[in-house]
């Protein structure tokens, strides 16, 4: 017996672990917040100033992402030069204290991703109804309340003010920045051929959440042409990165094979959509050498 591990084995063995220990957390459908990725906070924020506070009023003249979302948007570019987005609100607390109890202004951090600088989608911090009391720091690439004295990017202020601290600076956004999208007249790109069991590329286009062996949870957002070229994007639920997502219709026309590019490895997908009605993907995907099943459900068409 050699005494050693191999590189494969040292491989095998942090898959296992990945395997064994990652959450296992229920993904729902993106919405406007999720889609929100990195190239569009950076085309709202583009040849703008960025501004060192945010008062309640303020934010209160910023036209929510969505009809369904509450509270207003901001991006953060913090000291580390990282841009973050998050959800905010208002409120107060009451102190305990008896006949000295008195009103509080408090933050939430209802939702907030952090993206790292130079690589596209990928997060360094993600979470969501964080409460910031007066006097409290919020590092954006920790993800964390910290401190005085810890490097925070924005402090809440006993005024009630959203500070930025250090190079740090934020600015609101207006509305959603996603751009409106172009329907064709005769259906929406995406629509499943579902009047017949004759499967074209087109029918694998659209949005679906995926299973990758109730570990790898999240959603495909996929494009494929006339030709069977597929691409688009990968939106981890546990991450809250997206990935690229690249592939090719197979020899069978309800055959589809996706590479889906980590930051470290590539996913190897093989699977088949359903020929009745075009509602389901199941199949199998490789990573670092070991094999697992996935199933994926459509959820919109685009």
């Amino acid at each position: 017996m050699k005494p050693y591990l191999t590189i494969r084995h040292c491989l095998a063995f942090l898959l296992l672990a990945l395997c064994c220990f990652w959450p296992a957390c229920s993904v729902q459908a993106l919405d406007v917040f999720d889609r929100h990725a990195a190239d569009l906070l950076h085309q709202a924020i583009e040849g703008k100033a960025g501004a060192k506070s945010l008062s309640q009023a303020e934010a209160s003249k910023l036209k929510p992402l969505a009809k369904n979302l509450e509270g207003s948007c901001i991006v953060v570019e913090t000291s580390s030069g990282n841009l973050a987005k998050a959800l905010i609100s208002w409120g107060f607390r009451k102190t305990s204290g008896g006949a000295e109890q008195k009103v509080v202004p408090v933050l939430m951090l209802d939702r907030f991703v952090t993206y790292e600088r130079g690589k596209g989608d990928s997060t360094v911090a993600n979470g969501k109804n964080v409460m910031l009391f007066p006097g409290f720091g919020f590092d954006f690439d920790l993800g964390q309340v910290v401190p005085e004295g810890f490097d925070a990017d924005v402090e809440f202020t006993a005024k009630g003010i959203l500070q930025c601290l250090g190079q740090a600076q934020l600015h609101g956004v207006n509305g959603s920045q996603i751009p409106a999208e172009e329907e064709a007249p005769a259906k929406k790109a995406g629509t499943p051929n579902n009047d017949s069991e004759k499967i074209l590329p087109e029918d694998f286009t659209g949005v679906w959440k995926v299973d990758g062996d109730g570990r790898w949870l999240g959603e495909w957002d996929l494009t494929v042409n006339e030709d069977g070229q597929a691409s688009g994007k990968f939106f981890s639920a546990e991450s809250q990165a997206s990935y690229p997502i690249t592939g090719q219709i197979a020899a069978l026309p309800h055959q589809i094979k996706l590479q889906i590019q980590f930051n470290n490895a590539t996913q190897i997908v093989e699977a088949f959509l359903w020929t009745k009605d075009k509602s389901t993907i199941a199949g199998s995907f490789t990573l670092a050498g070991r094999k697992f099943g996935l199933h994926a459900t459509r959820q919109t068409a685009k």
